[in-house]
């Protein structure tokens, strides 16, 4: 078998793990690359080699350009973030709406601004939680805007190169293999923004239209009283003076202990080791059918009248999050992921593609994207790892707190950042290196929260997807791929743009935006060398397909993050999303064609 036909294997076999598991987006590409250093196969005169690419080019991604500045980027978003200014600045425009429309236009253009310069996924994060109040107050529901806002963050970061980590991941691909120095920060915009204000359009006045009403899931239980079981330990019951664990009540056929009452105060998300009192009154959450199970255990009896409401106490607090995609529980029943051991908090409910699941809550195998309801102590958010498993869409907690004194030193640093790579005095990797550093030396941010503000699985999904287009490039894939499409097109530049934009689009939508662009720019880059023409215009083509990539929930963190508030339906990203695509693919293609004549 040659290179070639090794490494379209194992590319495919990526593909489709992606698509058909639940395995992290990073692991998977990993696999692909390692398999690719290892692989033995036959050079030019027969003879055998190990490895289509060397280890050495597998994790030159780690160093690209864009990869570093993405890295740094976090860091200065983090900044931004920690000093209160991106929440006060969306609590300022949430605060001074007077109608319905504009409602829309307010929360939809501040977010398509703020988007342009800063990291969307922390925007949202502050926005999603606020987002119910003042929709109901006008009565909009949450649907007819979380989406509609998901996508505005996703055209407002388009817009410039630092907007989305998609547009500098291209960038630092185009300056690696090509001779060119990469984009400046606003180069990009002018093809970007007339296809992001069209879709702005339809965003704003047809979006209702196009969206059907939805109820949030996790809205439509309704009573949680008519979906749990409580029982009564007995004074006199051989289980007083035992553990959660000793006593049995752990990994109950289709019942879930969430808490225990004990002298009118709430234990949430009990551990296996607490001791049971007489007189505790046993809350479990599931399949109430099975409720006979507990029935068998000597000492617990069924109370008269259930007390179970869905409220806040000192102790107890609930929490909406959607599941990340770096979150380790993917692919594992609740049961088997020890989630509540692990997150010390109980699982009520569990939503998916617009519907509730029902039944025994520990059997439930948990897939990106899925939004839990879930029962936690009051400190839950505190522990910054949590934090980075969820997204946190509906919380008791204000929106921002008050900027501090010091909300426009960052302001003052990005703009600075934003100054010097415009004016190009540095590279944006170098300015955005030195913006990170002044954000840690001014105390903007920590080098704890810096730390964290970096996510390590976007950075080796960047580097491995990098290490797999070298593959392509190198092994002659891309070249075979590009052949095969000049055969079958006409000679026209256009029907060129229109199909990597068609090619771009697609391959993000089903994959992720950041990793989707990747596989096809080595494509690009061989059809330029074979027929002469620049690289450039179908580089930007493949931007446009990919950083506007919205009719699918896990293109971009921000869909994923409104999948389940809004109660939505795989097919309502495809409703919005479709025409979204079709006007700023075409509004690209046309700039595009039009900037630069070949």
């Amino acid at each position: 078998m040659d290179t070639a036909t090794t490494t379209g294997a194992v590319i495919v076999a990526v593909l489709f793990t992606l698509v058909y598991t639940n395995k992290n987006t990073d692991i998977v590409i990993w696999a692909g690359v390692l398999a690719l250093t290892l692989i033995p196969h036959s050079n030019d005169t027969g003879e055998f080699e190990i490895g289509i690419i060397s280890f050495s080019d597998a994790f030159d991604g780690l160093t690209n350009e864009g990869v570093v500045a993405i890295a740094a980027l976090f860091v200065v978003a983090a900044g931004v973030k920690e000093t209160g200014l991106m929440g006060a600045l969306l609590e300022n425009t949430l605060k001074k709406i007077k109608s319905d429309t504009e409602v829309r236009f307010k929360i939809l253009g501040t977010t398509s601004f703020v988007s342009a310069f800063f990291n969307n996924t922390p925007l949202m994060a502050l926005l999603v939680p606020a987002i119910s109040q003042p929709t109901s107050r006008y009565g909009l529901s949450p649907n007819r805007i979380l989406m509609p806002l998901s996508f505005a963050a996703i055209l407002g970061g388009a817009c410039t190169l630092i907007g989305t980590n998609t547009n500098l991941i291209i960038n630092g691909w185009l300056i690696e293999n090509s001779n060119h120095v990469g984009f400046g920060i606003f180069e990009v915009t002018p093809i970007m923004l007339p296809g992001a204000i069209t879709a702005f359009a339809i965003l704003l006045f047809l979006s209702p239209k196009i969206l059907p009403e939805r109820t949030p899931v996790l809205r439509q239980l309704g009573d949680m009283g008519e979906n749990t079981v409580e029982m009564i330990v007995k004074d006199d019951s051989p289980i007083v003076g035992s553990t959660i664990g000793d006593a049995g009540l752990r990994g109950l056929e289709g019942l879930y202990l969430i808490e225990i009452v004990r002298r009118n105060q709430s234990l949430a998300a009990v551990s296996s080791n607490i001791l049971i009192e007489a007189g505790d009154r046993l809350c479990f959450v599931g399949a109430i059918d099975t409720q006979s199970t507990l029935e068998t255990i000597e000492g617990l009896v069924v109370p008269e009248k259930r007390n179970f409401q869905l409220r806040e106490t000192a102790n107890r607090h609930f929490i909406e999050v959607v599941i990340n995609g770096s979150n380790l529980v993917i692919g594992k029943s609740v049961k088997e992921s020890r989630f509540r051991t692990i997150y010390s908090a109980a699982i009520l409910a569990v939503a998916r593609d617009g519907r509730h699941i029902k039944g025994k809550i520990g059997d439930i195998v948990l897939k990106e994207g899925d939004t839990l309801l879930l029962e936690t102590r009051r400190d839950f958010l505190s522990d910054p790892e949590k934090q980075e498993d969820f997204f946190v869409v509906s919380n008791s907690k204000p929106l921002a707190n008050k900027p501090k004194p010091s909300v426009f030193l960052p302001l003052s640093i990005v703009l600075l950042m934003v100054g010097i790579v415009t004016l190009k005095v540095a590279s944006l990797m170098a300015a955005a290196i030195a913006a990170a550093i002044a954000m840690i030396i001014t105390r903007c941010c920590t080098i704890e929260n810096a730390r964290k503000a970096i996510d390590w699985q976007i950075l080796f999904t960047i580097a491995g997807t990098l290490a797999l287009g070298k593959a392509m490039a190198g092994s002659g894939l891309a070249s075979f791929i590009g052949n095969s499409l000049l055969n079958v097109l006409p000679a026209n530049t256009t029907v060129y743009l229109v199909v990597f934009f068609i090619l771009s689009s697609l391959v993000s939508n089903i994959i992720s935006s950041k990793a989707g662009a990747l596989f096809v720019l080595p494509i690009a880059a061989s059809i330029s060398q074979i027929l002469g023409i620049p690289l450039v215009p179908l580089v930007l083509t493949i931007m446009v397909g990919a950083s506007m990539a919205v009719a699918s929930p896990l293109t971009y963190p921000t869909n994923l993050m409104v999948y389940g508030p809004g109660g939505y339906f795989f097919s309502d990203y495809l409703k919005l999303g479709l025409p979204v695509t079709a006007v700023t693919g075409f509004m690209g293609v046309a700039t595009i064609r039009l900037l630069f004549p070949f």
